[in-house]
């Protein structure tokens, strides 16, 4: 779903849906701890739904849908119903959660990714195929779709060439890395 990310997020998110409902026996088990529970979702359904999410660039929408995946699922497995409408916040602190995009790490990973990208020597194009922006066709009305460079920039608050020098100095790279890990995603 290269086309678009929000699709792909979607297509992402009901496979990550199968795979829970397939462990709802573990889910609303009385005799598992909520640590177990916690981790087996990690590993076994974040998994499915975070998969190739370093090259996502994650608007407001997307961050939503990631979140409210996520809630619904620890409603389910601390055995809160949605009927009793419990705030979010009520609902993660059992689970010492934050919002999902902050708990796995998002922003570090596609900023380590896009690293790894640029600093590629294997390849003498890599650099110029993760920064690739086209530049044919003509635009829709109204406002334009979020681009994955556009995203980048927003992010780090840097121009293309300069992030090319950065990711150079793996140094400077963890630096950048970690001065974005707290923010907004842009939108």
């Amino acid at each position: 779903m290269i086309s678009s990310p929000l699709q792909d997020l979607r297509r992402r998110r009901g496979m990550a849906w199968s795979v829970f409902w397939k462990l709802e026996t573990v889910w609303r088990s009385q005799s598992l701890n909520l640590e177990t529970k916690l981790r087996l979702f990690d590993s076994l359904v974040l998994s499915v739904m975070l998969y190739g999410a370093e090259s996502w660039p994650i608007s407001t929408q997307m961050n939503q849908l990631m979140n409210s995946f996520a809630t619904s699922a620890y409603h389910i497995m601390t055995g809160v119903k949605c009927l009793y409408k419990v705030r979010n916040t009520t609902v993660l602190t059992p689970v010492s959660r934050n919002e999902l995009i902050h708990t796995v790490g998002l922003y570090d990973r596609q900023l380590r990714f896009l690293g790894h990208m640029l600093r590629n020597t294997h390849s003498p194009h890599a650099s110029t195929y993760a920064l690739y922006q086209p530049t044919h066709g003509t635009t829709r009305r109204g406002r334009p779709r979020l681009n994955y460079v556009d995203y980048i920039e927003r992010l780090t608050g840097m121009k293309t060439n300069e992030l090319v020098e950065v990711s150079q100095d793996r140094e400077a790279w963890r630096e950048l890395e970690v001065t974005c890990v707290d923010l907004q995603p842009p939108d």
